[in-house]
């Protein structure tokens, strides 16, 4: 069984969406227990996770969010 969420950021500009997705494609691989789809839509970044469980999925978000805020703050 696994769990999803999707979440959709939206940048004031689309050259932040793809800096920011950038940032995070570094990190976005496969992990034993959650993975994480990204990609842009204009100046939207969409974050697509899939977990095994509940504390993976939490764990990823956290972990990627924390990611965001952070590129979001440099830029």
């Amino acid at each position: 069984m696994s769990i999803f969420a999707d979440i959709n950021l939206l940048f004031e500009k689309r050259e932040q969406a793809k800096i920011v997705l950038e940032a995070l494609s570094v990190e976005a691989m496969e992990r034993d227990r959650s993975r994480l789809l990204l990609k842009t839509r204009g100046n939207e970044l969409l974050m697509g996770f899939e977990a095994k469980d509940k504390g993976a999925l939490r764990a990823a978000l956290n972990s990627y969010l924390r990611l965001v805020k952070t590129a979001d703050s440099v830029l």
